[in-house]
């Protein structure tokens, strides 16, 4: 097979290909199964070709069985569940021999069999791991029942869950509202609870991080309640801080935590290449947030497509993941049209590119991933999202077209590529997004700098609240407790539920009360804020569109918007608290960007470093128009005024303040101080993902000339969830790296006045208006500065 990095090379150009990392091959190394895994459980893994453990699972053993809080973080592939299934199937053959020779000791005892809860972000990942572990439970002929239970699942399958399995596969959401809300009825279950496996725990970050957390902690608060103390096994491919993330994530459930990081799996030699944008394919009007069928998820223009078909001609077995739905689609069928075009065209391939997303039935999910690996299927496209359900490994080429959003998501699609004995090629397309640029310009950032740290805030109000709500109502809640649910903000918020009639002191504890018409668990919105969904109908027929986030709606689907659906434009005609309501129009090369009004009000300091701090927060919004653009250009033709409620945002922020003055000092004209301020908030917001697990979805930001009763300037940068979820709090704690890098970012783009890959926001309620990229270069220096003058202060 020919190079694929001078296919990759030839196909952008050498001027794109910024950096080309080289990570060798690694010989595997083994160990021997550990005493206490059962010599049944070993001669079922010898059955399916697994004679012995890779060291790593070897460590993973011994950790689980000494009682400690496990954390398991090596690469992709590398068998992290072997230690759990190992461990969970030793303990069931043991009792179940136990009892058959009379060993069992009492009754009870011989009635309680160990149990397992494996926890996994999507039930496509469930999937997978339950038919690992039937495949070893079949292999060996252990007397052991596995099945899933999530939302999904028939009355029936539950009840034989709840009576008969012994390993139960599910997610975070049906633990929540239904196991630990009628844990009565899991009785059995949870009196043997031996292990809980919580799997890809770096995806639990900023708010559904924080529910999880605060359900594991519930979920272990009622095990011991039925006389279990099960150990805790966290399974991540990559971590910051394994050991952090344990004790984040359970508090002091957390039991003298260790992370397993020394990897013992063979690794294929790979090449990551890292590719530059395009430099005309400054975005203007959206391809940064979805792509379309020509941009392939607005990652390099068409190449993305190109190079996926290169690979295909070659028969490389290649997967691609961009950032939408419609993009795995439209990358899927641009890649096929290659395929049957010009010089090159080879219509034997075209039926072998598929495209793999939220939609399809598991089924054809898992065809197409035994299709890809067989080779009968030699491109698949995926959404970044989807990257945790795919069993897939050993490829010979990964495509990453723009950022997915982490480090810990780029190497973690990056590992899939490369096996034993022929070197993979992992490719990351930039797209024109400053932080892009600001990395495949930096590669060290990449792979030397570690994966980000997992933030979570359980102290939000917005999230503590419902949960202790929901605890009270499964048991009353008493004093010992406390540290489980943050210590003090625990009973601070008590007291504050008790005024609300929402708890009611009793002699055993704080108990929900009953008396109110709805559940507890009903409360809480595990995968979002909270915030009601506003409906799009179509005006001569009443058909529902697609719904959008009530915080959002003003913004998305205000009258005037143009709102797209299934290829079909539709524009916005009326809008209220419940519905917008769409009639359709003639396709047309516009795209509308709303404009509005932010307001921050200080409520209070939580912590302070001077000029920089962090602060609870009033955030003000108010869309007052949208602008019409060219959709291929950004080009603005028109701007149209819009009289919308002001919503109000109480979070976090972190805030940089100076007095008057300070700006021109440093060398910013009055004229350009809005537009420096305004340009490094831009930047601050695109550079804050690299320090913090966050997308900037999840932030947002504004900036003042002249704030407060001095009339300073000021930029604040702001949670984009009610109560805060920590990301601006991260930001305030790292302060240092986050304005060092942004000012690197800035300062070395080679635009003139500001571009989308520098301080120019696809997404600026004031359609970019001023900006100054100078200013903003001399701002952020003197943050950076600031910072350094604080470190050494501190020595």
């Amino acid at each position: 097979m020919q190079d694929l990095v001078d296919v990759a090379r030839a196909v952008f150009g050498a001027e794109r290909i910024a950096h080309v990392h080289e990570a060798a091959s690694r010989p595997a190394r083994y160990g021997d199964w550990p005493a206490h895994v059962h010599a049944d459980v070993a001669a079922a893994y010898e059955r399916i070709r697994i004679s012995r453990p890779y060291t790593h699972q070897v460590a993973a053993l011994e950790a689980i069985a000494a009682g400690r809080t496990t954390v398991v973080a090596t690469g992709t592939g590398s068998g992290k569940s072997l230690p759990v299934w190992a461990s969970i199937l030793s303990e069931v053959s043991a009792h179940q021999e136990a009892v058959a020779g009379g060993r069992a000791g009492s009754i009870a005892q011989r009635m309680v069999r160990p149990t397992m809860l494996y926890i996994a972000p999507t039930k496509a990942l469930a999937a997978d791991q339950l038919a690992a572990a039937r495949g070893v439970i079949a292999a060996g002929a252990l007397p052991a029942v596995a099945a899933t239970c999530d939302g999904d699942s028939a009355p029936m399958e539950r009840s034989a869950a709840r009576a008969r399995a012994d390993i139960v596969a599910t997610n975070p959401d049906f633990l929540h509202f239904s196991l630990l809300a009628g844990h009565h009825r899991w009785a059995r279950l949870l009196r043997g609870l031996s292990l809980v496996v919580v799997d890809e725990a770096h995806t639990y970050r900023g708010l559904f991080g924080a529910h999880v957390s605060l359900v594991l902690r519930r979920l272990l608060r009622i095990a011991g309640h039925y006389g279990a103390a099960p150990r805790v096994v966290l399974l991540s491919a990559t971590a910051a801080d394994p050991g952090a993330l344990a004790q984040t994530l359970l508090g002091s459930a957390a039991v003298d935590p260790v992370a397993v990081t020394e990897d013992g799996s063979p690794v294929g030699a790979k090449r990551i290449v890292l590719v530059r944008p395009k430099k005309e394919a400054a975005a203007a009007g959206g391809s940064a947030a979805g792509g379309t069928a020509g941009t392939a998820g607005g990652a390099g223009g068409g190449d993305v497509a190109d190079v996926m078909a290169a690979f295909v001609r070659r028969q490389a077995r290649t997967l691609a993941f961009v950032r939408s739905r419609f993009g795995t689609e439209a990358l899927a069928l641009h890649v096929r049209d290659l395929l049957t075009a010009g010089e090159g065209k080879d219509s034997g391939t075209v039926g072998r590119v598929a495209a793999y997303r939220g939609g399809y039935l598991p089924e054809e999910r898992r065809a197409l991933e035994a299709d890809l690996r067989s080779g009968a299927v030699a491109g698949l496209t995926a959404t970044n999202a989807l990257e945790l359900g795919i069993d897939i490994s050993g490829l010979d080429a990964v495509i990453t077209s723009g950022w997915p959003g982490s480090r810990a998501s780029l190497l973690q699609q990056a590992g899939r590529a490369g096996r034993v004995g022929r070197p993979g090629v992992a490719i990351f397309a930039a797209s024109e997004d400053p932080l892009d640029r600001y990395l495949v310009e930096n590669p060290a950032e990449i792979f030397s700098a570690g994966v980000e740290a997992s933030v979570i805030n359980v102290a939000n109000p917005h999230v503590l609240a419902p949960h202790l709500l929901a605890a009270a109502s499964e048991l009353p809640l008493t004093e010992k407790d406390f540290p489980l649910f943050g210590g003090e903000a625990a009973r601070e918020m008590i007291d504050d539920l008790l005024v609300r009639d929402l708890l009611k002191a009793r002699p055993a504890g704080w108990m929900w009360n009953s008396l109110l018409p709805t559940r507890a668990h009903d409360l809480t919105d595990l995968r979002g804020s909270g915030a009601r969904e506003v409906a799009v109908v179509e005006t001569e027929t009443g058909r529902l569109l697609g719904t959008v986030p009530a915080d959002s709606a003003d913004s998305a689907v205000h009258p005037g918007a143009i709102y797209l659906h299934q290829g079909r434009q539709f524009i916005i005609r009326e809008l209220d608290e419940q519905a917008a309501v769409a009639e359709p129009i003639a396709p047309q090369e516009l795209r509308t960007v709303a404009r509005g009004e932010t307001r921050v009000r200080i409520e209070r300091s939580l912590a302070e470093a001077a000029p920089f701090s962090l602060a609870q927060v009033e955030v003000e919004k108010q869309v007052t128009g949208f602008y019409r653009r060219r959709a291929k250009t950004g080009e603005i033709i028109s701007s149209q005024t819009l009289d919308m409620p002001t919503r109000v945002l109480q979070t976090v922020a972190w805030c940089w303040q100076v007095p008057t003055g300070t700006l021109e000092a440093a060398g910013v004209a009055a004229a350009d101080v809005a537009g420096a301020l305004h340009g490094a908030e831009h930047a601050l917001i695109s550079m804050l993902p690299l320090i913090a697990l966050c997308d900037r979805s999840d932030i947002g930001g504004v900036s003042y000339a002249l704030y407060g009763e001095q009339l300073a300037p000021a930029i604040f940068v702001y949670d984009g969830t009610r109560g805060g979820a920590g990301f601006a709090a991260h930001g305030f704690a790292d302060r240092a790296r986050w304005t060092r890098l942004t000012a690197e970012l800035v300062s070395s783009c080679p635009c003139e006045a500001g571009c989308p890959r520098c301080i120019v926001s696809p997404k600026c309620g004031s359609g970019n208006e001023p900006l100054s990229k100078a200013g903003a270069i001399t701002v952020l220096a003197l943050m950076a500065d600031q910072t350094a003058e604080l470190r050494g202060r501190s020595r």
